[in-house]
């Protein structure tokens, strides 16, 4: 998030004059399909459970969350690359704010949909989800948690808190600051 420090290695993220890799570039941080992040499989869901009427009702309402949760991240995800780490964090800030908004809304909804369920219902959704779960990390074997990211952005992770300090001069206040940032990584 806060890497590069300084402008000559800022040059990686600008795109070459007449590019179009912009999109490209910012579909890895989002994901290209809001559904990949926050789509629910509701027809897998209404083949294992066999729902009632009501239970269709409340699936169905509950298709209807997930698409606007799916929505609200995605209409958080940037349009443009920030270079600055206040632009970036505020970036970051928005994206986690309209997750948390996603889940919220998503959350209610999907209690009131599992209250409906009987227990063969639940144990029948339940092995559905470890299904997906074995897929998905299937699919994910070999691959870094990272995956998407190029080195600058991995190394990002460490706050260069030295690196500041010394091109940056802090006064105390600002340092204190700048020295209780590590304790408030992700």
């Amino acid at each position: 998030m806060f890497a590069p420090y300084d402008y000559d290695a800022l040059t990686g993220y600008l795109l070459p004059r007449g590019s179009d890799d912009a999109p490209d570039r910012l579909a890895q941080l989002c994901g290209k399909d809001s559904r990949e992040i926050a789509g629910l499989p509701i027809d897998l869901i209404q083949q294992a459970i066999e729902p009632t009427e009501a239970q269709r009702a409340a699936l169905d309402e509950l298709a209807g969350a997930s698409v606007a949760a799916a929505q609200k991240i995605k209409a958080a995800c940037p349009t443009t690359i920030s270079l600055t780490a206040p632009n970036r964090l505020a970036s970051m800030q928005q994206r986690i704010e309209a997750m948390m908004a996603a889940v919220a809304s998503v959350q209610p909804v999907l209690d009131r949909f599992y209250g409906l369920l009987s227990d063969e219902q639940k144990a029948r959704l339940n092995a559905l989800a470890e299904n997906q779960r074995r897929r998905s990390l299937a699919r994910s074997r070999g691959r870094s948690l990272a995956q998407g990211c190029d080195v600058a952005q991995v190394s990002a992770l460490k706050w260069p808190t030295e690196e500041i300090e010394a091109r940056l001069r802090p006064t105390e206040a600002q340092r204190a600051k700048l020295v209780a940032l590590p304790g408030h990584q992700l």
